[in-house]
């Protein structure tokens, strides 16, 4: 798989609880999102991870789905 693919999986285990999230609604899930949200941006602004357009994500997503 791609090196972007593990980076996003490695960030995305470090900040995702491994019990079950809780409701939508509630205060937890959403200070969960906006912790992510804080993690993300400090990588990016840290220069550690370059922001790219979403499609551009999506049509490397799509070809690796094809190469497996």
């Amino acid at each position: 798989m791609s090196k972007a693919y593990h980076r996003i999986k490695t960030r995305l285990t470090k900040v995702t609880p491994t019990e079950q999230e809780p409701e939508q609604d509630s205060k937890e899930y959403i200070l969960q999102g906006l912790k992510e949200a804080i993690l993300e941006l400090n990588e990016y602004k840290a220069g550690r991870v370059k922001a790219r357009p979403a499609w551009e994500l999506l049509e490397e997503l799509k070809k690796e789905e094809v190469k497996e």
